[in-house]
């Protein structure tokens, strides 16, 4: 996991609220102690910047560190910031063109791409470039629904013609 700062999960408060709301009161917190002190009290008493890269060993040491405040209450805090960098790692993985990323996928799956790129008898966008076993499965879901599907596909297990690598290999 990258190390992030208190600016780092400010900046993304937005997403991290929108994530989960139980965050907003330890942001409420973070934001309100950086504008009176410059500093915040990481779990209640261990005081860092803006920029203070927050580690584990970091957030160890402030759990281990003794404050005015219960090992219960550092805990669920020390467990909450964890939560929010863990968040914050996903969130900085993400692609960047989230906009133009929703508009292509619209576009993939709407009628008008279907109807300009697939000429096949399957709604499935990538009929025609699967093998013929996997058309044919396409096929039995398609007409008689994903019970009948998985029965095709395990039939040759049950009667012996097939090993489940046979199977696998065949069906993925």
């Amino acid at each position: 996991m990258s190390s992030f700062t208190l600016n780092d999960i400010l900046a993304n408060a937005g997403k991290l609220l929108e994530y989960n709301e139980k965050f907003q009161h330890i942001l409420h917190e973070i934001q309100s102690e950086l504008e009176m002190t410059k500093q915040y009290k990481l779990l209640g008493h261990f005081p860092i910047n803006r920029e203070t890269q927050l580690t584990d060993e970091l957030m160890i040491a402030a759990l281990d560190e003794s404050s005015s405040i219960s090992f219960e209450m550092k805990y669920q805090k020390y467990n909450l910031l964890k939560e929010m960098l863990l968040r914050l790692d996903a969130i900085s993985k993400e692609p960047a063109c989230h906009c133009d990323l929703y508009e292509a996928m619209k576009y993939l799956v709407s009628d008008k791409h279907h109807n300009a790129k697939q000429k096949s008898k399957s709604k499935y966008l990538y009929y025609d470039q699967m093998d013929d076993p996997n058309k044919k499965a396409m096929d039995v879901w398609e007409n008689k629904g994903m019970e009948a599907a998985v029965e095709h596909m395990t039939a040759g297990l049950r009667n012996g013609t097939m090993s489940y690598a046979q199977m696998r290999h065949l069906y993925g």
